[in-house]
């Protein structure tokens, strides 16, 4: 038989008052549904009754409420604080419609007409963070709420929020400081303890990071906090401390591919490359359209044939994973780079020189990829061009012995002597 637990007085009491409220909430929607169909002039009943559709998540019916609210508030010149809030409730029903450009628009209005409202402000703040383009201007919005907000809980988010936008956009020790005082608001808030220790990783602030996150698993063992503390225990190449974070976060959250993706990542640093194929595999399951994880499976398959005498069909099946990184984000120089390396490994010349010539023309200037290509084309035979690359390489790093070394050489096949046993001896010096 099945057992069926008693209701506590507490939860009984609670749910008495939810009925209570829901049955106020209702009688009052009478009430102003009556007042707005007598008095279609008077916007107070339509700014209530549009509040009460939107306690009951109907926004669209709040919306035309609002919507005739400061209509009729403008035709009958009412004061501008009382239109300012129609139009900030109009804006919150755009915004939970996911219409933010409207939204956006009536959060200014309500501003335009009170600017000492702080919740106007965050709530213009909340918008333009929503855009790419608009972090900063969202930056300003929370910081003019931050001036007028009273209620700590606002004042939370209000700190909470702009810290994030400043992390956006690369104000890294502001980011901190912020966020360090939405942790003095409210330090059991979990989330503001993880975003600290996100600024401060990004800061490479790192100890102070582990710090941060440590503690926001004490109040929230998440996957998230797992899976940041692992990447800070990474860092500290605490590689047993990593696999621990991310075995917790796998069994908090089985079906996030980037925790995978992160415990395969220490499994490659490990050369535990049967381990690395499994999780970059179950991350692809997850997630096959991540450029990302193609690559890094690629590179998984590049350094196993490091081990293996014959490795030829390691090289080609690291080619395979590069080129779906490619097909996937053509502008990724990290998988045309290291596809260009196994081109030439196969010796596939044509192929390889193309590789690390479109990686040049993205990121000009790069000593590696000039060392890669002048040894494509010192196998090629072709030493002018090898003995230009190797040049430019130098010229990038005056104390480059291989480049010297490799220069050394490609002098010697063109039979410039003296030149060569120069840069051979300086290779040798430095």
């Amino acid at each position: 038989m099945k057992h069926v637990g008693k209701v506590s007085k507490d939860n009984l009491a609670n749910a008495n008052k939810r009925e209570a409220y829901e049955q106020n909430l209702e009688k009052a929607f009478e009430l102003l549904t009556e007042a707005c169909t007598k008095d279609q002039s008077y916007s107070k009943a339509f700014f209530l009754r549009g509040k009460c559709y939107y306690h009951m998540g109907d926004f669209q019916r709040a919306l035309y409420d609002f919507s005739v609210a400061i209509r009729t508030a403008q035709e009958k010149k009412e004061p501008k604080k009382e239109l300012a809030e129609y139009y900030n409730y109009a804006g919150v029903q755009h915004y939970e419609l996911g219409q933010l450009e409207e939204a956006l628009a009536y959060y200014e209005k309500a501003v335009e007409n009170d600017k000492t409202s702080g919740m106007y402000h965050y709530n213009k703040g909340l918008a333009l963070s929503r855009f790419e383009h608009s972090v900063h201007k969202a930056i300003e919005s929370y910081t003019l709420a931050l001036n007028h907000l009273e209620q700590p809980e606002y004042i939370y988010q209000a700190r909470f929020n702009k810290g994030i936008c400043l992390r956006r956009i690369g104000e890294l020790k502001e980011s901190i400081v912020n966020l360090k005082k939405a942790v003095e608001l409210q330090a059991g808030r979990a989330a503001a303890l993880n975003n600290l220790g996100l600024s401060q990783f990004e800061n490479e602030e790192y100890e102070e990071a582990l710090i941060s996150y440590t503690k926001a698993i004490k109040i929230a063992d998440s996957s998230i906090h797992y899976n940041n503390r692992g990447l800070c225990n990474c860092h500290f190449e605490k590689l047993d401390e990593a696999k621990d974070d991310f075995d917790k976060a796998i069994a908090r959250d089985a079906n996030d591919p980037v925790i995978y993706f992160n415990r395969g990542n220490v499994f490659l640093t490990e050369k535990n490359y049967v381990s690395a194929h499994e999780d970059y595999d179950q991350a692809l399951k997850l997630d096959p359209h991540n450029p990302k994880l193609w690559h890094s499976k690629g590179l998984a398959f590049q350094n196993e044939s490091e081990k293996h005498e014959d490795s030829v069909e390691l090289y080609y099946k690291a080619i395979e994973m590069y080129n779906r990184a490619l097909e996937l984000k053509p502008s990724f120089i990290s998988a045309q780079f290291h596809l260009g390396i196994m081109y030439h490994k196969t010796s596939q010349y044509k192929e390889s020189l193309k590789c690390f010539s479109t990686v040049l023309e993205k990121i000009d200037n790069d000593k590696t990829v000039f060392m890669a290509r002048g040894a494509v084309y010192a196998d090629m035979g072709n030493h002018h061009l090898a003995i230009k690359d190797f040049k430019s390489a130098i010229a990038l790093d005056e104390l480059l012995i291989d480049g010297y070394f490799k220069l050394g050489m490609s002098k010697l096949a063109t039979k410039l002597y003296y030149e060569a046993i120069a840069d051979l001896k300086k290779a040798k010096e430095i």
